[in-house]
């Protein structure tokens, strides 16, 4: 897959800086893989929906009830809710993930 991922992005004259990036990226997945023998994505895969949705509701409820902002301003029926919707994401060392602008 990493090969495919490089000359993909040869053969479509990606920037320089673009490639080191997904470079950087793809060697950081492939890192943390050593770590882990199933990724979430994985383990999901290979269960019935109900199931996935059960383990999901669980997991993310933890995460949920950890924040005291969420549970100071939300009540659990919506925390419940919120928890279907949160999906899991890998993001590399240095990636930013959320960037304020606050204009002129």
């Amino acid at each position: 897959m990493y090969y495919n991922v490089i000359q993909y992005m040869d053969k479509m004259n990606v920037s320089k800086g673009l490639r080191v990036k997904v470079t950087q990226y793809l060697d950081y997945m492939k890192q943390n893989q050593k770590y882990s023998r199933f990724g979430g994505e994985q383990v999901f895969s290979i269960l019935s929906e109900n199931l996935r949705d059960e383990i999901r509701k669980d997991i993310n409820g933890q995460v949920l009830r950890e924040d005291e902002i969420l549970l100071r301003n939300f009540g659990s029926k919506f925390l419940g809710i919120l928890s279907y919707k949160l999906e899991e994401r890998t993001f590399p060392p240095n990636e930013i993930i959320f960037d304020v602008y606050f204009g002129d």
